[in-house]
């Protein structure tokens, strides 16, 4: 990936800068100001205009050619780029960009809201995240009308009608299996199954399902909790490899003194009595010496 000014001579910024009247220019306002350019002299830009090797001398140009150009695009800027804290939300999550793109999609559609082509912007040559916020900056709507939109989408992403909400802690779990269990409730109440549709294997392809379909709250919150079953189902039997129940009968004073170690060293009962066997094993401390005062005390 290239540098924040995608190939263009620093001295060039700065001269960009210097008839902008502006202190500085960020990426976010480079790429907007690279997409306005290619939409008002598309003969200048080549199609991927990010990766045009001659890109810096076409910027130069269209500077010197159509100095007009510049006004309109610090009015550009200012109306069409919302504050930076409006966008914070908005992380590296390509889950959440694939959320964000269809909300966006739906929005742009029911608003009759026409977005600049940003096809000109190669999306290998800029991140997700910053093809998706472009995606918002070059709307050509009122900036109080863009930041509802934005405000309301960072509300709907972080209120519990978001399956993500809903299911990201698989993310730090087994993600695949607990994909499986989610596509096992759905398949098994026939809930929005597609034809040839299969098995999930990923948060990612069960976010995709969750985006075509509509999902009451109690609905996710049922689906959380059968995989959450499932999966500490699965993790307790895991770890019970190994391990056999034994029932033991110990006097009040053993089930205390064993209370009292296991609260003492902050660990499991059965933690206890596991390392004393252990040590026993191996350093026969302490049950020949025992055996030998009961022995005498008999």
């Amino acid at each position: 990936m290239k540098s924040d000014h995608f190939g263009i001579k620093k001295e060039t910024i700065n001269e960009l800068m210097s008839r902008l009247r502006r202190s500085k220019l960020s990426k976010r306002e480079i790429i907007w100001i690279l997409v306005f350019l290619k939409s008002k002299k598309p003969s200048s830009m080549n199609s991927e205009i990010i990766d045009l090797p001659n890109l810096d001398q076409a910027i130069s140009s269209i500077i010197v050619a159509a100095p007009s150009i510049l006004p309109l695009i610090n009015s550009g800027l200012c109306r069409e780029l919302l504050e930076e804290k409006a966008l914070a939300w908005i992380t590296e999550d390509k889950i959440q960009h694939d959320w964000i793109k269809n909300k966006i999609d739906k929005t742009l559609t029911s608003k009759n809201i026409k977005p600049r082509n940003l096809h000109g912007i190669a999306p290998t040559k800029i991140t997700s995240k910053d093809f998706l916020i472009a995606t918002i900056d070059t709307w050509s709507i009122e900036l109080s009308e863009k930041n509802d939109i934005v405000t309301n989408l960072k509300n709907e992403w972080q209120s519990k009608r978001n399956p993500y909400n809903h299911f990201s802690w698989a993310l730090n779990a087994d993600e695949s299996y607990i994909s499986t269990c989610i596509w096992d409730w759905i398949k098994n109440n026939n809930t929005h199954i597609q034809p040839l549709q299969t098995a999930f294997k990923s948060l990612e392809e069960v976010m995709q399902h969750f985006n075509q379909v509509s999902t009451s709250e109690y609905e996710l919150e049922a689906i959380k909790k059968y995989a959450k079953n499932r999966w500490y189902q699965k993790t307790y039997r895991e770890n019970l490899k190994g391990k056999k129940q034994q029932n033991l009968v110990l006097s009040e004073k053993a089930i205390s003194r064993l209370k009292l170690l296991s609260k003492k060293h902050g660990i499991k009962r059965n933690k206890v009595i596991e390392l004393l066997l252990k040590l026993e094993t191996e350093q026969n401390l302490y049950l020949k010496q025992a055996l030998k005062i009961m022995h005498i005390e008999e």
